[in-house]
């Protein structure tokens, strides 16, 4: 997925990922990666997208749920957050970033400035 106005450079590292990598599991990374390449960019509209494509290949990994959570926060939708981030606890009790986020949530001192993108 592709969102216009379109950069060269976008299209054709996309194209050189697809056909370079086979296999949903790497295709989800490339998602994840690309998310998390726009969220350093602070492009968090089309990050959303690729970190929803990736849930879609894979919803039973924490990563992109929690990249979603994060992505919430920055929109100050702290709700929709919290529910992307216990998804993200759902699919693995574990994962770390999804903890720290809704501590960091809970805690008294509420900051959106220290986000735990994993």
């Amino acid at each position: 997925f592709l969102q216009k106005p379109l950069e060269v450079t976008q299209v054709r590292e996309m194209v050189r990922r697809i056909l370079e990598k086979q296999g949903g599991a790497q295709i989800y990374e490339d998602y994840l990666a690309l998310a998390k390449e726009l969220i350093g960019e602070r492009d968090f509209e089309v990050a959303a997208v690729y970190a929803q494509k990736a849930v879609f290949l894979n919803p039973d990994r924490p990563e992109a749920l929690n990249l979603l959570g994060g992505i919430a926060e920055v929109k100050r939708n702290r709700q929709e957050a919290r529910e992307y981030y216990l998804a993200a606890l759902k699919v693995d009790p574990d994962y770390a970033w999804a903890q720290l986020n809704l501590e960091r949530m809970d805690s008294r001192a509420y900051a959106q400035r220290n986000i735990a993108w994993g």
